[in-house]
């Protein structure tokens, strides 16, 4: 986790007391997930959108793919934007679209971007499903 930047760790130790506190294991940390979770945060602030799509990537499920990432469930994502990555944590467990994949059952691993900007930060998370 010593690659994670602080804002990262602090959205992965967030999202993981939010699994214990349901009974769920914790989740997996996936290199290949942080670094596609990265590019896309920096994706959706550097072209100036906010979506589930990529004009560049795709959807998140082509986000992967293309990236050779495979596994029994995957393509969930999770896109915030707030003035802080706690107050983005908070955004996405108060969604009712959001807060069911931090709390899958079929989701063991997770990978997570923050990109800080001057106007706050970009957060993205992608999950995946590993074991069987």
């Amino acid at each position: 986790m010593s690659d994670l930047s602080a804002d990262e760790k602090l959205l992965f130790d967030l999202v993981n007391q939010e699994r214990e506190k349901a009974g769920l294991p914790a989740f997996f940390l996936d290199k290949r997930l942080v670094d596609l979770a990265r590019k896309k945060s920096e994706d959706m602030f550097i072209n100036n959108y906010f979506n589930h799509r990529s004009p560049v990537y795709g959807l998140p499920l082509d986000m992967l793919r293309k990236a050779g990432v495979t596994a029994r469930a995957m393509g969930a994502e999770n896109i915030a934007k707030a003035a802080t990555t706690r107050r983005a944590h908070e955004m996405i467990m108060d969604s009712g679209d959001h807060r069911p994949n931090v709390l899958n059952t079929l989701h063991d691993s997770i990978g997570v971007g923050v990109c800080k900007t001057r106007y706050g930060v970009v957060v993205t998370q992608l999950f995946i499903g590993k074991s069987y």
